[in-house]
């Protein structure tokens, strides 16, 4: 990310843990989307924020392309996600956000959960032409909406929204994003809303171990009481034990595929 997207949530491994289970959370919505309506066996694809490599894998896995690049601007991500070894898959230390790109231009680019960093998001597109090939397709999932009636999650999904805005960033970024991108380089192909129920528990635990990562951030440490935060946790954690009930999250992702014209 460049200066102005700034990734909030850390590369820590407790970080790392969390994108393990945010990868196990949103498999399968992923794999659905990619089996609807991702172009099979591209000569190259790329996966754009990559982490830890969960997304690259699943990427090579279903659409079998030729060669898939992971790309992160993470080294410790990056490292982690070498060690998977497996034919075809490529990882490079890079910003997204930052042409011109270290790999060959992709038939395919894939995005979960990125847009929710990035600050500038016609500029991220303008970013994203330049590492497309003609026709490309630019495939991205995004959450919307996040609807709960339990007061702990509502209040956690309030506090990282304000963390977030203050980064010039948005948490439920999907519900923007086709009017941007109607004014990019890309044709809107496709754009629908997924809606998932999300387990508490599951959610719970995703949403602490973000808590524990982005309060320490210098514009969270001004924004909020610590012991607010501190309230926050805990009340993640009984959610979490299940402890308290709750009922699911109802998670909306907005999913698009663009393309870049031929």
């Amino acid at each position: 990310m460049n200066s102005n997207s700034q990734y909030t949530f850390g590369d820590s491994e407790q970080a790392a843990e969390r994108l393990a289970l945010l990868a196990r959370t949103y498999e399968s919505a992923t794999r659905e989307l990619l089996l609807a309506r991702a172009q099979r066996k591209p000569e190259h694809a790329v996966d754009l924020g990559c982490g830890p490599g969960y997304t690259t894998r699943l990427l090579h896995e279903v659409l079998e392309p030729r060669r898939t690049t992971g790309i992160d601007s993470s080294p410790r991500y990056i490292d982690a996600a070498r060690k998977l070894e497996i034919p075809g898959l490529d990882f490079v230390v890079h910003d997204v956000l930052k042409p011109p790109f270290p790999v060959a231009r992709a038939g395919l680019i894939f995005g979960r959960h990125l847009m929710a960093h990035v600050a500038d998001l016609p500029a991220a597109l303008l970013a994203f032409r330049e590492l497309g090939a003609p026709g490309a397709q630019l495939i991205i999932q995004e959450t919307e909406t996040l609807v709960t009636s339990d007061p702990t999650l509502a209040r956690y999904y309030e506090c990282v929204s304000t963390m977030q805005a203050a980064h010039g960033q948005r948490t439920h970024v999907g519900a923007h994003l086709q009017a941007v991108c109607e004014k990019s380089p890309f044709q809107v192909e496709y754009s629908a809303l997924r809606v998932l129920a999300q387990p508490a528990r599951s959610m719970a635990r995703l949403h602490l171990m973000n808590l524990r990562t982005w309060r320490f951030d210098e514009r969270a440490s001004s924004l909020f009481d610590p012991a607010e935060l501190d309230s926050l946790d805990e009340g993640l954690q009984r959610i979490e034990s299940g402890l308290l009930a709750a009922e699911p999250v109802e998670n909306a992702l907005r999913e698009l595929v663009l393309r870049l014209p031929d």
